[in-house]
């Protein structure tokens, strides 16, 4: 029993002082641990506060406490602003509890009876029973028989009780006050402190902790609340919180989890600042959240798990502690507020107008605090928060009212205040958050307008345990519909599942020789990582470009630049490659959202939401190329998407196949709206080495040309040596061409360049050459053409809006 363990003598060497320190110190509270009796793991202290009180006189103190987000006083106003707000709401919490009274319960998508006695211990998928060992004595990560403790200890959160309690706010009616309490009190008989499955994750005690405070300020005035059950759950409450506190994952998982810790830590001492030791756990949560916003989330507001979903709950996690802060007459430092305004411009701009966000990275349905009956957090949730903690709001127009859940957190006020914020308009469309190397682009802020985020390549901090191998993956949303999408994540321990949903062929990128990007470790690692993508952020007049490109091995270059031209149509170009004589294997992926229908027409990808035509696809590849449509492919996981944890449904997944030596580009246009594939307006061909496709909007011809290999291409009286070719003829006679990785533009009898040493890195050449750069390697990264008569007007990145006369 008191065998140390190796792995933990070698992580010994090499650690700081301080991490050697804290993890000496944690075993030695284990080892105090298992001396002890199973029943006698919680304070040894006696009482529950500082000076001892009967149960009677401890709830008559309770009763008058106004430490919470909402009091007795405030019952009435809230009653209001429900009623009038949230009409079918109520109604539907009702059901739910019902429901629930009857023992059933709905976690991740699937139905399961409502625990009891033992049932605590017994997983609800497998029927596996986790046996009454010390907490640090079960291996839950390597599971005999691939057992996913995600189930057991989603339901042992307790988040499920809190429809209940709310139902009983609501109407009065005991037996919703009775069923939570009998259920909570049942958990307590069967879980003592330290012991068991329930015990292993401090993240899982502290929700579980938040639950608990919620819950029983619902239950106040409830006549099954008895100062002796009040007195029990409070006291197991407080066991909680110490064992939170001295098993925090500092340097064990400083991710998350330590973020959800030290939130419940919080929230508990905050609410309950009688109880012992509560200061002192209320001085370091306070420490640890301030600490853990500035190292977890980066200077650009995201979070450094690159996982959507994690950054979304926690900024939950921030929210509700400033928030309860606020309330108490605290402040928060101005490094934590700043850097939590950033989370929500994140948010912000990668919201859909069904306020989630594309999944990018681990999606576990994790919640801090589910108070919405009818699913999860939204992104409009923390955006609420946002203009009502800081008294402003970008695009107001775009939260009408405020959600359910803000009002909980606000008070009957809430929609006071919310209606005297002065919104403002979000000037810009487009930002690039540079610590993550994401982009994100839109062409506005409505209802039916076109999101596009795209992952320029970078993978989580510490073990990028979170993060998918996804360099160059983008997510596509056309008229407030997702399309092209980010799958989800599946499972985090299910033995296909797992890697599937994290690598490189489940994203909308381009596989190499089957491999995935990053090397499989353990179920939250990774052996080798892929470097950094050279993301970059391009915003003209009329186009934006969205470039990255990365090495994914020695000798092989992927590089990828996303085209969105005028809020009209959008252009994927991917070049790629290797200066070896080998072969490679390249694997073009496109996944769609399951509400879109895919069918192939000819040389067309016709994607339809209920028989309306969102986007036209028009790969720009050569006919030979193998192009395959895959629905629920139990082989590759191919067609398979995951809209919560651990469940799988039917999706499409389209991927193009070539075997090819040397370099390529292959384009792929994406045409929102409704082009009919048998229209003369739209025509593809492939001539020459080269795929070119045109087509019409109004009065305008579009012409998009790309070539197989770096060649010379035609546009207007100009000959550029470039990987693609965009020009665009108005009906004003006006001619407007974009060309991208340019490294020559011949312009016959016409010496652009004068003066090559004012354009370093520019050489020059006979007269009639405009510009050529050293290499290719170092090629301009597009070079932008207006031409009208006689007269053009250029500019790139060292050419600025340079015009000359061709007579």
């Amino acid at each position: 029993m008191f065998q140390i363990n190796p792995s933990l003598i070698r992580k010994l060497n090499g650690l700081t002082l301080d991490e050697a320190v804290f993890r000496l110190v944690r075993q030695s509270r284990i080892f105090s641990d298992l001396l002890r009796k199973p029943g006698c793991l919680s304070d040894p202290d006696k009482g529950l506060t500082e000076n001892t009180l009967t149960p009677e006189v401890y709830k008559q103190q309770w009763e008058q406490k106004k430490t919470f987000y909402f009091s007795p006083g405030d019952y009435a106003g809230m009653q209001g602003v429900f009623g009038r707000l949230f009409p079918d709401k109520v109604p539907l919490l009702v059901h739910t509890a019902e429901t629930l009274l009857k023992g059933d319960l709905t976690i991740f998508g699937r139905s399961f009876s409502c625990p009891a006695r033992e049932g605590w211990k017994t997983d609800p998928v497998t029927g596996y029973i986790w046996p009454d060992k010390h907490w640090s004595r079960l291996d839950v990560v390597n599971a005999s028989g691939n057992i996913d403790p995600k189930y057991i200890w989603e339901i042992n959160r307790h988040q499920f009780l809190i429809p209940a309690a709310m139902a009983f706010w609501f109407t009065r009616k005991e037996a919703f006050a009775e069923f939570t309490i009998k259920t909570i009190l049942d958990w307590i008989d069967h879980n003592p402190c330290g012991m068991g499955i329930n015990w292993v994750e401090s993240l899982e005690a502290a929700t579980r902790l938040v639950a608990w405070v919620w819950i029983l300020e619902l239950l106040r005035g409830a006549d099954t609340l008895t100062s002796l059950r009040l007195y029990r759950i409070v006291s197991c409450m407080a066991a909680h919180a110490r064992h939170i506190f001295r098993y925090l994952s500092c340097y064990i998982s400083p991710n998350t989890h330590l973020t959800g810790e030290a939130w419940g830590l919080f929230i508990f001492s905050a609410v309950y600042p009688e109880v012992k030791h509560a200061q002192a756990w209320r001085r370091l949560s306070e420490t640890l959240l301030n600490q853990e916003m500035v190292r977890q989330v980066g200077n650009d507001g995201v979070h450094r798990e690159l996982s959507t979903g994690y950054h979304l709950y926690t900024a939950d996690y921030f929210f509700q502690y400033l928030i309860l802060n606020t309330i108490q007459g605290k402040r928060c430092p101005k490094a934590f507020t700043a850097r939590l305004e950033k989370m929500c411009d994140f948010i912000l701009f990668c919201q859909r107008n069904d306020g989630t966000l594309p999944m990018l990275g681990d999606e576990d349905s994790g919640q801090a605090l589910p108070l919405d009956p009818s699913g999860h957090v939204s992104a409009r949730t923390i955006l609420a928060h946002e203009a009502l903690a800081f008294g402003s709001l970008d695009l107001k127009q775009s939260l009408d009212s405020l959600p359910w859940d803000a009002v909980w957190f606000w008070g009957s006020d809430a929609t006071d205040r919310f209606e005297q914020i002065s919104g403002r308009e979000k000037k810009d469309s487009c930002h690039f958050f540079q610590d993550a190397n994401y982009m994100v682009t839109r062409t506005g802020w409505g209802e039916k307008d076109h999101v596009l985020v795209f992952d320029a390549g970078r993978m989580g901090f510490l073990s990028s345990g979170h993060s998918h191998a996804d360099h160059l993956n983008f997510d596509l949303t056309i008229s407030g519909r997702p399309v092209i999408v980010d799958i989800g994540t599946g499972s985090y321990h299910h033995p296909f599942w797992r890697n599937y949903y994290r690598g490189t062929a489940a994203h909308n990128t381009v596989t190499i020789d089957q491999q995935p990007q990053a090397e499989y470790g353990g179920k939250f690692d990774w052996k080798s990582l892929p470097e950094p993508g050279t993301g970059r952020l391009i915003r003209q007049s009329g186009f934006t470009l969205l470039c990255s490109e990365y090495m994914p091995r020695q000798n092989l270059f992927h590089k990828r630049v996303l085209c969105q031209w005028e809020d009209l149509f959008y252009f994927c170009l991917d070049t790629l490659g290797s200066n070896s004589e080998e072969a490679h294997q390249y694997d073009f992926q496109y996944h769609f959202h399951p509400e879109i229908s895919v069918d192939l027409a000819g040389s067309f990808i016709c994607c339809t939401h209920q028989k309306d035509r969102l986007l036209t696809m028009i790969p720009m590849f050569p006919q030979t190329s193998a192009r395959q449509l895959f629905v629920e492919d139990q082989t590759t996981g191919l067609g398979h998407y995951s809209p919560s944890y651990g469940r799988h449904v039917s999706t499409t997944t389209l991927q193009i196949h070539e075997t090819i030596t040397g370099a390529f580009s292959r384009g792929m246009l994406m045409l929102p709206g409704s082009f009919e594939t048998g229209d003369q307006s739209i025509s593809m061909r492939c001539q020459d080495h080269c795929n070119t496709v045109q087509f019409f909007r109004g009065q305008d011809r579009y012409r998009l040309v790309v070539p197989d290999t770096y060649g010379p291409l035609s546009g207007d009286g100009l000959e550029l040596a470039c990987t693609c070719l965009l020009e665009k003829k108005t009906s004003r006679g006006m001619t407007h061409i974009l060309a991208l990785d340019v490294s020559s533009v011949i312009c016959p009898g016409k010496e652009i360049i004068s003066d090559p040493a004012a354009r370093p890195g520019i050489d020059s050449k006979p007269p009639g050459n405009l510009l050529h750069s050293r290499d290719n390697a170092a090629s301009l990264p597009y070079l932008y053409i207006v031409k009208e008569e006689n007269h053009m007007v250029f500019q790139s990145d060292m050419h600025e809006n340079q015009g000359f006369f061709l007579n």
